[in-house]
């Protein structure tokens, strides 16, 4: 079986980003959705661990995690507690290896907030768009809005 930097380099075709979007149960960022039509997912996102594609999703020793990270998150409080609506739908696109730091991809409606949440050890960070997201990484060109700014 190739490894994960093998088939990072192979795009996500339509039908495996339809899939990933049915199964988060929710729009894609339209940059998310045009990376993983580029490359599926991307190893060393944020120090060793990866932003996932719709082949990590495959895999469930790499989307246990996430999905582990989704759960706790939401099991944690009610998401108006962050300032997120009531039935905001949220769905990992990146979780460290501990898993006490991921990155959610949001869906609530409204075009004023933002759609990316970075949580980690109690800093909240919230990203407009996958290219925000992108930008704080790399370079910090991007200050995102944190909760208790």
């Amino acid at each position: 079986m190739p490894g994960r930097d093998a088939r990072a380099q192979i795009p996500g075709d339509p039908a495996q980003i339809g899939e990933l979007e049915a199964l988060a149960g929710q729009p894609l960022d339209p940059e998310y959705r045009h990376f993983l039509s580029l490359t599926d997912g991307l190893d060393g996102f944020r120090y060793t661990m990866p932003l996932l594609g719709c082949r990590d999703w495959e895999d469930p020793e790499r989307s246990r995690p996430a999905s582990v990270f989704r759960d706790i998150t939401l099991e944690t409080g009610p998401l108006t507690e962050v300032g997120l609506p009531e039935g905001t739908r949220v769905f990992p696109i990146y979780v460290s290896a501990e898993g006490s730091a991921g990155v959610l991809m949001l869906h609530h409606g409204d075009e004023a907030l933002e759609r990316f949440w970075w949580s980690s050890a109690g800093d909240d960070m919230f990203f407009h768009t996958f290219r925000d997201l992108l930008a704080c990484v790399a370079d910090g060109s991007y200050s995102p809005r944190h909760l208790f700014d």
